[in-house]
């Protein structure tokens, strides 16, 4: 309780100090009293602040009381005296209690409207008075129970007037774009596409466009004005008035690139962005290169918010917003885009201007999986050869900031692995992203012609074919770097219990790797582009696209590391406890040489990928066949008719027989006198089975495959109509070349180059029109003459639509390459078009059925993951062996000898005396004679199975023959050398037949 003393009394302690007492008890005490002293200060203080703002609110109060019952008074004695009633009001003014009076005063200042202007005119203080009185009425329009029709005239009528730079800046700074906006969205009645505009909307525009075109205005004025206006009016969730009626009744005129240079500053939306891009008016044109550059960066800078696509490239991409696709669409207008390119011919000394077009194109490319056929800038600039090269001369003359004279080149510096800053990831990521993706379009749409530089036209190339080999070796480095990038080398370890500390920082981390991983994929798509360009025809040195330190070691690597997928920037940012639990993960070395072998295996050379396929199918023989010793365990036996091989096979091998086809498997041959044929199969009868099914199964009269101009194999389109179920047939097929694989078994099939593409193209196994001069060469030709017209003229004359015209068995029968083909024709702007759809009808749509049905038979032996490592050439040499010239010392090697033949015996010396003389073709014959496959190992003789065997037969009256079942020359006695040769190159010149002999 208050008593009146306020003064605090000291406590005085008359007992003094005991000796007792230890010094730190006194030392805290007086301590603890300067605390207690000060606190009591404090709040003496705080209580002296508080009375003094309670007395002066209620002296305000009071005050008001008074002015607001002079007020009252006044208006019945002297309504004229608004000079007085303007200061009481602004004094006193509350909207719960004063909204009457500012009402009435409001009628009274449009009553004397005239006297009013030209006091402002003659008084600085009436103009500021009428400022404070405009804002009042802004702000009582807000309020819901309000009549708005008065203040409203207020605003419109003295807005009008008093004009000028102080009073917009006053009324923005408190406000002024938020209240409209709350106006528009609160009194304005509901909107719809073509609806008639309510009179009050176009009221509220005539205020919201006041400020914005003012005609005397300087950069500090409209930097101010447009800021508010975006943060205030515009970064609100998008209206139906903003939409319909607001955003395009402010496009005519607006000041759109100083709008565009305040927008840098401002944190991007897509509201934002929508705003800017409808505030674009088709007729404006930009006054500068400095109106042009501005509009660029803001630009790339707004569409930042665009959503990327999904992280997992097997999920489906979530749905964009509808914001943001009505903001890809806009973006995408034919005169939005010309207006784009034709400010890329404004001088670019800085490289400021290109910089902000990769920044926009690296923000559409991200927000679609397909942008580079969906956004007409993207797929223009890709034709575009002196933009390509423009980027990439910055791109190699982009260095990191350094103190030393020596710099290190950006490029370099992520070809090593090592992190880069966030200015370095802004000033390297966006122009390598937009020139991969990019020029990777060019290339698949460039004839070998073109891409050589060797067509009559311009040139569409922008690098000459030498320039290809320093960037490609850069680019190699980048797709090595992103994989170390992505697999340091040292992980971190989190406790569970740490998890949601360290979370935040990991998905600040994040928010990149979407970045991250689409340049790595655009990466890697231009470097396959050039690696197939340069497998089609060499223009690299040998060994170029091996990468140096890239040793893959096969015997660490499972069969189960192989199928797990090491997409880089794939999740590496989550943790999940439970996978900590399954078993022994890989080392950072061993999941880089994953990553790099599905993604770049040309990098690793081609011996040490047959290493690898080897041993895991070693590892999966072991697992199916190690049990199956001679004659005993799990096997697979089956008895097949000579005459009716394929036919004995197909029923016997089929998936619901025999489902693991990987065991062991014993052959019984049936002649055609229905007798089994002499012998035990030990593994030499059914290799020799397997061989010749494969040609049987193959053999174009069988009416499975047909045969190109080149005589390579490919799938017959037709087939649907010789055979019902053909998709068994060809799962069989294709199973049956898995076995051979999985045997080791060299099988000599020519296959054609985009069907082989197609089996070993993973996901994407659609090849494209370079793909068709391997199928139909004539076809390919004149599709190229197509595409290098250049007058409309020449291509109506060939009357040409968009249908295919088959002749299957003797019936034609018109296919229409998309929907109303027939009714749409072939012209100088759809060509292009043509061409692909026909190619990818040819080589894609008439084939996919049985293409997919040999890739499952095949995967049925062989995951398919696997042959990706190989490209269509190697896949050929898995298939059928080396197109390298056989060599003799490696066979003799590697060659053993039985039935009373050695090494030092004088008709093996003869032999190998007379097999030296023999040309290349001869010693193929001589392969194929004994091995049935006229080609040599992959790896060489010593990894033939059975091994190269010659066994002593008789006397020289006979021919030398053999058993290719198990690799086996019967060579006679032969006294002399000349005789030895003549009948043996009469014996592998003649061929041999299937029975053992």
């Amino acid at each position: 309780m208050f008593n009146g003393d306020f003064r605090r009394k000291p406590e005085q302690n008359l007992g003094g100090y005991g000796r007792s007492r230890q010094r730190d008890a006194l030392l805290e005490r007086v301590q603890a009293e300067r605390a207690k002293r000060e606190e009591q200060r404090k709040k003496l203080a705080a209580a002296i602040e508080l009375q003094s703002f309670v007395r002066g609110c209620l002296v305000r109060e009071r005050s008001r009381r008074a002015q607001r019952l002079e007020f009252d008074e006044l208006v019945k004695k002297r309504p004229d005296d608004l000079d007085k009633l303007v200061r009481q009001l602004l004094f006193f003014y509350k909207h719960a209690e004063d909204s009457q009076r500012f009402t009435w005063l409001c009628k009274e200042l449009l009553k004397q409207q005239p006297s009013i202007l030209s006091w402002c005119e003659s008084s600085n203080e009436w103009k500021w008075r009428l400022r404070r009185l405009l804002r009042v009425a802004l702000v009582q329009m807000t309020e819901k129970e309000c009549n708005i029709a008065i203040p409203l005239r207020l605003l419109e009528v003295f807005i009008n007037k008093l004009s000028g730079q102080h009073t917009f800046l006053y009324l923005t700074k408190r406000g002024y774009f938020k209240q409209l906006r709350h106006l528009f969205e609160c009194r304005v009645p509901p909107m719809m596409e073509g609806s008639p505009i309510a009179p009050i909307s176009l009221c509220l525009l005539d205020l919201l466009k006041a400020p914005i075109f003012l005609q005397e205005r300087d950069r500090q004025y409209s930097d101010c004005i447009l800021s508010h206006l975006a943060k205030e009016f515009l970064v609100a969730p998008l209206t139906d008035p903003m939409r319909l009626f607001i955003l395009p009744k402010l496009a005519p005129g607006f000041p759109l690139y100083e709008f565009s240079r305040v927008l840098q500053s401002l944190p991007s939306s897509l509201t934002l962005l929508y705003s800017l891009l409808k505030l674009e008016d088709v007729h404006s044109q930009p006054s500068s290169s400095e109106d042009v550059l501005s509009h660029l960066v803001a630009l790339g800078h707004l569409t930042d918010q665009l959503q990327p696509v999904s992280e997992d490239d097997d999920e489906e991409p979530k749905k964009s917003s509808w914001l943001a696709n009505e903001c890809l669409a806009l973006l995408n207008e034919d005169w939005r885009v010309n207006r784009l390119l034709a400010s890329m011919e404004v001088e670019d000394s800085s490289g400021e201007l290109q910089k902000s077009i990769c920044t926009l194109c690296h923000h559409l490319l991200l927000a679609h999986k397909q942008a580079v056929n969906n956004y007409r800038i993207l797929y223009t600039l890709a034709f575009r050869p002196a933009f390509l090269r423009n980027v990439w001369l910055t791109l190699t003359n982009t260095y990191r900031a350094s103190d030393y004279q020596s710099q290190a080149l950006l490029l370099r510096v992520l070809a090593r692995g090592l992190e880069l800053s966030s200015a370095e990831i802004c000033a390297l990521v966006p122009p390598l992203a937009v020139f991969c993706s990019l020029f990777s379009l060019l290339l698949l749409t460039l004839h070998d012609s073109e891409f050589w530089g060797e067509s009559q036209g311009g040139n569409s190339m922008p690098f000459t074919v030498p320039e290809l080999i320093p960037l490609s070796t850069e680019m190699k480095g980048v797709c090595l770097g992103l994989i170390r990038l992505a697999f340091p080398e040292s992980r971190m370890q989190v406790r569970a219990e740490y998890l949601n500390v360290v979370r935040p920082n990991h998905q600040s981390k994040s928010t990149n790797t979407s970045i991250w991983r689409h340049l790595f994929n655009v990466s890697v798509d231009l470097l396959r582009a050039l690696h197939a360009r340069d497998t089609r025809r060499s223009f690299c040195p040998d060994d170029h696209w091996i990468a140096q330190g890239v040793i893959v070691p096969g015997l660490g690597l499972s069969k189960l590391n192989m199928r797990h997928s090491y997409k880089p920037f794939k999740r590496l940012l989550t943790f999940d406890p439970l996978n900590l639990d399954q078993g022994p993960p890989l080392s950072t070395s061993e999941i880089r040489q994953m990553a790099i072998l599905q993604e770049m295996p040309f990098v690793v050379a081609f011996q040490q990928r047959v290493l690898l396929f080897q041993t895991l199918v070693l590892q999966e023989k072991d697992e199916h066949q190690a049990t199956a010793a001679f004659l005993s365990g799990p096997q697979i036996q089956i008895v097949v008719r000579r005459n009716y091989l394929y036919e004995d096979a197909f029923e016997k091998l089929s998936p619901e027989n025999e489902p693991e086809i990987r065991s062991k498997m014993r052959v019984q041959l049936v002649n055609t006198a229905g007798l089994d044929e002499a012998g035990v199969d030990g593994g030499g009868v059914f290799r020799e089975f397997l061989s010749e099914l494969l040609k049987t199964a193959f053999d174009p009269n069988r009416g499975f495959f047909r045969m190109t101009a080149d005589n390579q194999l490919y799938p017959n389109p037709s087939v649907h109509m010789l055979i019902d179920n053909f998709q068994q047939h060809y799962f069989f097929i294709g199973r049956m070349l898995g076995k051979a694989l999985f045997e080791n078994l060299l099988v000599e099939l020519p296959m054609a180059e985009f069907f082989l593409s197609k089996l070993v193209g993973g996901t994407k196994s659609d090849v494209s029109v370079h793909q068709l001069a391997s199928l139909d060469p004539v076809m390919y030709k004149n599709l190229i003459y197509l595409k290098g017209y250049d007058n409309e003229e020449d291509v109506t004359d060939l009357n040409l639509d968009f249908t295919v015209v088959n002749n299957e068995l003797g019936e034609s029968k018109v296919e229409e390459l998309k929907p109303g083909g027939s009714t749409i024709g072939v012209t100088l702007a759809n060509r292009i078009e043509y061409i692909h759809l026909i190619a990818d009808y040819k080589l894609n749509k008439q084939i996919r059925a049985q293409c997919n049905a040999f890739k499952q038979g095949l995967a049925d032996v062989i995951p398919l993951e696997w042959l990706q490592m190989f490209d269509y050439k190697e896949f050929q040499v898995l298939i059928s062996g080396a197109q390298i010239p056989v060599n003799i010392n490696d066979l003799r090697a590697h060659t053993q000898y039985t039935g009373g033949y050695s090494q030092d015996h004088p008709t093996i010396g003869s032999f190998w005396r007379a097999v030296e003389t023999f040309n290349d073709l001869q010693r193929r014959q001589l392969l194929k004679f004994v091995t049935s496959c006229s080609r040599p190992p992959l790896l060489g003789f010593k990894e033939l199975y059975p091994p190269f065997c010659i066994q002593m037969a008789g006397t020289e009256e006979r021919l030398p023959s053999a058993s290719t079942c198990m690799n086996l020359l019967k060579l006679p006695q032969f006294k002399d050398e000349d005789t030895l040769k003549a009948k043996l190159l009469y014996a592998i010149q003649a061929g041999a037949g299937f029975e053992l002999s």
